[in-house]
């Protein structure tokens, strides 16, 4: 007996049946509708917000010009847009397009620009909540500043490309998490006092050094304590330091009793503590967060910048005296 009538016997056909599918498929994440603001008005920022309120430090807000002043900020905007990276996946991308041309209707019944700001944001500060990131793209204004004070947990990441015609804001590259560039800051107080700066190797690759900061301001699942400064050792203290409760620790020269207090400014008070501090070790989560300042350890005022930016950001610290 032929082979195809043997196989026909016992069930077999010349093809297997076809397997059947649902018609059902996984639909596509729709991108939020994209508000348009004028910051010569009053108005709030009006965002659509239905997206996923868990793991809330994945949603980012970038804040876009209206009308781009240069072909580099420009195709940042898209490869953002267009990004399939889990740092702007489009259920967790929103944006904001700002305005920033004053005309006479838009002024008139205004008074200070840095408070019709002032007001925006407070009438958007419980939506600012629920954002982990905030990006600014050559800011040439207060808005983003504003939007990353108006709650404790957001971070700014502020992007310089090449091309842009317009003075940058001084309040908002001076207070923003990280400085995404690609040349090292020519102005000095920000190149000292700014908590990180990512410079990137050409200016093409802009989009993966900023797409890495935002990855990098995720929450760490092992947030373990590591040595920062005049410490190279595991110390037995670091052993017993509760990471989910505390960011850094300070290790003094001298005792509770002689250690400074708060009797003048908050200013005097960290000039009176840095000297005093011999190790500081912090977690991971802080350690990327204050990358340029930790760098500068050693230098001048190192100590002191450090302890003031990580202060006024509500650090949690714990002390050991000598």
């Amino acid at each position: 007996m032929k082979l195809k009538k043997i196989l026909k016997n016992i069930g077999f056909s010349k093809r297997p049946p076809k397997k059947t599918t649902s018609s059902t498929t996984t639909p596509v994440p729709k991108p939020p509708a994209v508000p348009v603001i004028n910051i010569w008005k009053n108005d709030a920022i009006k965002l659509s917000f239905d997206s996923k309120t868990s793991e809330w430090w994945r949603n980012t807000l970038l804040i876009q010009r209206r009308t781009p002043i240069s072909d580099a900020e420009d195709n940042l905007y898209q490869a953002i847009i267009k990004s399939k990276s889990s740092a702007f996946s489009p259920d967790r991308l929103y944006r904001v397009l700002v305005d920033d041309a004053p005309s006479s209707l838009t002024v008139a019944g205004t008074d200070d620009l840095t408070r019709n700001i002032e007001r925006m944001i407070i009438a958007t500060k419980q939506t600012m909540s629920k954002f982990g990131c905030i990006i600014a793209v050559d800011p040439d204004n207060s808005l983003p500043w504003a939007m990353r004070e108006s709650t404790a947990d957001v971070r700014l990441i502020v992007v310089e490309t090449p091309g842009q015609s317009k003075e940058l804001d001084i309040h908002t590259l001076a207070n923003a998490d990280i400085i995404v560039t690609y040349k090292e800051p020519a102005d000095d107080v920000i190149a000292y006092s700014a908590r990180r700066i990512d410079v990137a190797p050409t200016p093409d690759a802009l989009f993966p050094t900023l797409e890495a900061a935002v990855i990098d301001l995720y929450p760490k699942e092992f947030n373990v304590l590591l040595p920062i400064y005049n410490c190279w050792e595991r110390l037995p203290e670091m052993e017993a330091v509760d990471t989910s409760r505390t960011d850094i620790v300070l290790w003094l020269t001298c005792s509770e009793d002689a250690a400074p207090c708060v009797s003048e400014t908050f200013r005097q008070f960290v000039a009176d503590l840095a000297p005093k501090v011999h190790r500081i070790a912090a977690t991971d989560q802080a350690r990327n967060r204050y990358l340029n300042l930790i760098d500068r350890l050693g230098a001048p005022q190192g100590v002191a910048y450090f302890l003031e930016r990580a202060f006024q950001d509500g650090a949690r610290v714990e002390v050991y005296y000598a």
